[in-house]
């Protein structure tokens, strides 16, 4: 499974469950850790996720809203 297809989950079950390790949301959503930590680091830098004081992943918001610029630049 790639992450574009597991986006809307992997979102849901962070803002859901509350934070926690990547090793539980791994085993949460079934997948490999390794995987799951690079999904996690994409996901950190464009902004849709962020960690706790305690490291753990989190989203702390209810929306998320996307703009896609489909022309090249």
């Amino acid at each position: 499974i790639s992450l574009h297809d597991a986006l809307p989950i992997f979102l849901r079950i962070l803002r859901k469950e509350g934070p926690m390790s990547i090793r539980q949301l791994a085993k949460v959503l079934g997948r490999d850790y390794k995987n799951v930590h690079t999904d996690v680091g994409e996901l950190e830098r464009v902004g849709l996720v962020s960690r706790s004081e305690e490291s753990q992943v989190m989203v702390p918001w209810d929306t998320v809203v996307a703009q896609v610029r489909l022309d090249a630049a």
